[in-house]
């Protein structure tokens, strides 16, 4: 394809990470897929071949995304599209939640999300363009009891990229951060224990997905409701 793009996203393994790599190959893009055990994509792998390239990383070390990201950056030439997607939930009251289960919300969510765009950005400002989109939820908009600590983490992470988008947008770089508004969707266990129950199918996101990829937001903050994910020609 003439506008197909180069993708590094992170947690994609399974969950929403998985569903966006899915539909970027599908469409023709070729993608980066930063995971922490690279064989749960060997089915991708083997059906797509080049246009796959799995890393393996754990976001919250810092010297390893930068590596990482050169890495890719090495082997596609470019990064055009960056989906900040990794990330977990902590349930729990404020008053009992541990300091070992805060931190980790915290080092995943918020300086996971810190490590990558600080590793990303040297690259997409050189070349003088590129989208980050940050995966967010609706807990980065009103907090609801027993999930304070998660909400405290995606209130970070908005505000982070809030200013993020006005400082990178002179480069040619947009930052948006997408909440969902969705009620639920399979992806990683919180805490390790119950998955949450699928609201949508994995299908469906990949056909909002595939339409909307065209179309650029004019804000740094977008709803993503109905899954739609808009991503602008990078160049």
């Amino acid at each position: 394809m003439a506008d197909s793009k180069i993708w590094f996203i992170t947690g994609a393994s399974r969950g929403f990470g998985r569903i966006w790599t899915e539909a970027a190959l599908a469409r023709g893009d070729k993608v980066a897929a930063a995971v922490r055990t690279p064989s749960a994509l060997d089915d991708l792998a083997q059906k797509h071949g080049d246009s796959l390239h799995v890393v393996k990383i754990d976001v919250t070390d810092r010297d390893g995304v930068i590596q990482a990201v050169s890495d890719v950056v090495g082997h596609f030439g470019r990064i055009d599209v960056v989906l900040n997607n990794a990330g977990f939930g902590c349930m729990g009251a404020v008053e009992e939640v541990s300091p070992d289960d805060a931190r980790a919300t915290f080092e995943t969510n918020v300086f996971g999300s810190l490590w990558v765009i600080q590793a990303v950005l040297p690259h997409l400002r050189a070349q003088g363009f590129g989208h980050i989109l940050q995966l967010s939820s609706v807990a980065g908009v009103v907090a609801l009891p027993t999930a304070g600590v998660y909400e405290a983490a995606k209130f970070a992470v908005e505000g982070l990229v809030e200013a993020l988008a006005a400082e990178v947008a002179r480069f040619g770089v947009k930052a948006v951060y997408n909440s969902l508004r969705i009620k639920t969707v399979k992806t990683a266990p919180l805490l390790d224990k119950a998955s949450t129950p699928i609201a949508i199918s994995p299908k469906t996101v990949r056909n909002k997905m595939n339409k909307a990829m065209s179309t650029v937001p004019n804000t740094s903050y977008y709803k993503l409701g109905d899954l739609q994910t808009q991503v602008g020609k990078s160049k």
